[in-house]
């Protein structure tokens, strides 16, 4: 017999007992459109995920952290410039690492623990993160409305991220917010630039009359900073960056001091005073105001490495680990997390099987039914010459018929609801402005996989009985009743 022959004959068989069948597919149809949900979502989501790193630029980037045992995400968020027997990141450092192969640029990042809250008219919003970087196209956002840094912008320019756009009253009308002016409340200990610094001759007399404490800080107030927004960043996070140009200003430790000229000076002068029996107004003395900028006492952050290839990354961060830095890619975050992934896959998919093992039963148990009531008709079968491997044959074409179809639904069924549940999830991503859509997807390998190994269980299924009806002795079968 042909194999068109045995499918034919397996057909009318199964369209013999409609509802026995039906069921028996039915419950292929669950396990397989399990199996199909589940592994389609983690694809989905390992696929998002995986793209989000690819839009953003982040595969062909480098972190560099003075600490050497940070991870990706770790160093993505800030080393530490306090780290005192690390090897302090510094411009001159940057000019060597753009000179290795492969580096298409370098951008200085910092993060800026100096504002306490943003303030828009009546609102006042909490400052968790705050980060300046360098605007030369190293680190790319994605904006819902306004523009990257420029390299002219300095003091008063900031972006923030969705979050602070919603909490002010702007959700959804993001290119509203442009161009509106924040309040950015420092911290008390904030001498940076733009600092409202105490009054030093106020601290002095303090001081001569022993009023003051050693550091003198008892007149040090917060600053209230004006800033203006020029763009809004998609994305999770609620953040506000800065050009590295007003981070650096920041950063800065600004104090008036009195030096050694100065007291000199001054001890001079009073002492004039007293002699002339305190003729006119007291001296009063001269204060330097002292700047150090401490990016480049302490060294920076962290760097972040722009590499022409995705491929690349690998090899420059390992010539910038022989600088005795942290140097960690994208690509090594991202293997970790998707070991994570194919965890959850495995386990999914472990739950997809176990519901179609329960299906392979139901297919067990349908053809030695159907053994049991076509027994005559296979001893008629053996007695006008059939082989036993003719009757083998076409009661396992019939188990994998029944896997076959049962996969062929449960795929339809499972792409219905992954249609579905794509609709509710475009609404997720919408709202919170993440620019992708269909998530979820069913690509081919996974359909064709689902109905193989539907065949396949329905195959193995129906071995045991077609052994057993190939067994038959034709004599008792066509004396079966």
């Amino acid at each position: 017999m042909r194999l068109i022959d045995y499918i034919a004959i397996a057909l009318r068989n199964i369209m013999r007992q409609k509802l026995r069948s039906a069921l028996t597919i039915f419950a292929i149809v669950i396990g397989a459109m399990s199996v199909t949900i589940m592994l389609a979502l983690v694809t989905g989501v390992k696929d998002f995920f995986y793209a989000q790193f690819e839009s953003s630029g982040q595969l062909q980037q480098v972190a560099v952290t003075p600490q050497t045992d940070l991870n990706y995400n770790e160093a993505e968020n800030g080393g530490n410039n306090n780290c005192t027997d690390c090897v302090r990141l510094t411009d001159v450092m940057v000019d060597k690492i753009k000179t290795y192969p492969h580096v298409t640029g370098v951008a200085r990042t910092t993060y800026l623990f100096v504002f306490e809250s943003l303030a828009y008219n009546d609102k006042r919003l909490r400052v968790d993160r705050s980060d300046a970087y360098d605007p030369n196209g190293v680190i790319k956002h994605t904006f819902l409305a306004g523009r990257e840094f420029s390299q002219d912008d300095g003091a008063g320019k900031i972006i923030i991220t969705k979050d602070y756009a919603d909490k002010m009253g702007f959700k959804q009308n993001y290119q509203a917010v442009i161009g509106k002016q924040v309040g950015l409340k420092t911290q008390k200990f904030f001498t940076g630039e733009g600092a409202a610094l105490p009054d030093p001759l106020v601290q002095f007399r303090k001081c001569e009359t022993g009023g003051c404490d050693n550091q003198g800080n008892d007149q040090q107030q917060p600053t209230t900073l004006q800033a203006t927004i020029v763009g809004v960043a998609g994305g999770d996070e609620t953040a506000i960056f800065f050009p590295m140009k007003w981070g650096i200003g920041l950063w800065q430790n600004r104090r008036y001091e009195l030096t050694k000229d100065d007291q000199t000076a001054y001890n001079k002068a009073n002492s004039a005073w007293y002699n002339s029996g305190r003729k006119g107004p007291q001296p009063v003395p001269h204060f330097t105001l002292t700047i150090d900028n401490q990016l480049t006492t302490q060294g920076y952050p962290g760097f972040t490495v722009k590499v022409d290839k995705a491929s690349n990354t690998e090899a420059v961060a390992k010539q910038i680990r022989k600088l005795h830095v942290g140097a960690v890619t994208a690509e090594s975050f991202i293997t970790e997390q998707l070991k994570i992934f194919n965890i959850i896959s495995l386990v999914l998919g472990g739950i997809g099987g176990i519901a179609l093992l329960v299906a392979a039963i139901g297919v067990i148990n349908t053809m030695i039914m159907s053994i049991l009531e076509r027994t005559r008709e296979i001893g008629v079968m053996r007695a006008v010459g059939a082989k036993r491997s003719t009757v083998s044959w076409l009661f396992t074409i019939e188990a994998s018929l029944l896997g076959f179809w049962g996969g062929v639904f449960g795929v339809l069924a499972g792409f219905g609801l992954i249609r579905l549940a794509n609709v509710f999830i475009n609404k997720q991503l919408v709202s919170n402005s993440v620019d992708a859509h269909n998530i979820i997807g069913l690509p081919l390998w996974l359909i064709a996989s689902v109905v193989a190994i539907t065949t396949l269980i329905g195959l193995l299924a129906g071995l045991y009985p077609a052994r057993r009806a190939a067994k038959l002795d034709p004599v008792e079968a066509l004396h079966y009743e």
